[in-house]
């Protein structure tokens, strides 16, 4: 799914450039890679009976979210360039895919904390990919976004309808990945001061970086769409903060190189407690 994400990325970077032709290259590899994903997946888990534990759902499972909402806005963000006829079908898609990606965020969101609140938890468990909690109610607030303000420069019967809907639902989710980022900060603490655990460098920290970036730009559009100043200080604050969590995840990784190329270093990423794999 992080492939479908990456792939709607540079679809999204060319519909922003006007390049809206290019960009649907892009998108329509999204999209099949997507469904491939989605019913493989079930298929795999539901028919072949390949079902995980409890405990091997957690924060990178969100993911699935993530690359469902990246399908939406690289739609939002490639209408206004087109026909009328196209662009209906795109607007669909778009809302469709922002639907599709909601849905499964609250269904994830349930068997999460079930995982959470039924199983224990050891520090290695709670990594930074509990962040794409939060992360994934950012990009489903910037689909949101992206809707709202397609619907203010094209008044269709469908964006008009959904308007009050993507409003409130979008506000929810906000306000829903907000109230996550000060648990996730504790759990940090719990995981890193109370039981010590290794602050090297992992791959897994770009975890936590994608949706601190994220928030500050959803918050941002959304405030843009509300009309809400007080939400575009605020995705001012997270865009620094995700600037500083970047900056220290790249001196961490090198910090882990130059270590690795030492000798006489310990062996960079070692931690005191056991690596359980992520799915």
């Amino acid at each position: 799914f992080t492939l479908v994400a990456g792939t709607d990325v540079l679809g999204i970077c060319l519909g922003m450039r006007g390049l809206w032709l290019p960009a649907l290259v892009p998108g329509a590899l999204a999209v099949l890679l997507w469904i491939v994903l989605n019913y493989g997946l079930l298929s795999s888990m539901v028919l072949a009976g390949n079902r995980p534990s409890l405990r091997d759902i957690g924060g990178a499972w969100l993911i699935w979210v993530v690359a469902t909402q990246t399908v939406s806005i690289l739609a939002t963000s490639i209408a206004p360039d087109l026909g009328n006829a196209v662009r209906t079908g795109i607007v669909t898609v778009a809302v469709t895919m922002w639907s599709i990606g909601v849905m499964l965020y609250l269904v994830f969101i349930v068997v999460i904390f079930l995982r959470l609140l039924l199983v224990e938890t050891t520090p290695a468990e709670l990594g930074p990919g509990y962040w794409i909690l939060m992360g994934a109610t950012a990009i489903s607030v910037r689909a949101g976004a992206g809707l709202l303000e397609l619907g203010a420069q094209d008044r269709m019967p469908l964006l008009r309808e959904l308007h009050a809907f993507t409003t409130g639902v979008s506000v929810m989710l906000w306000s829903f990945g907000s109230w996550f980022i000060p648990l996730l900060v504790l759990i940090g603490v719990w995981r890193h001061v109370i039981h010590r655990y290794s602050s090297r460098y992992e791959p897994s920290l770009w975890r936590g970086v994608f949706p601190l970036g994220m928030y500050a730009e959803a918050t941002f559009a959304l405030g843009g769409q509300l009309g809400a100043g007080v939400m575009r200080a605020i995705a001012t604050g997270a865009f620094w903060l995700g600037l500083a969590a970047w900056v220290v995840v790249v001196a961490l990784m090198f910090v882990a190189v130059i270590r690795r190329g030492d000798p006489r270093a310990p062996t960079a990423g070692r931690s005191r407690h056991p690596q359980r794999a992520e799915p």
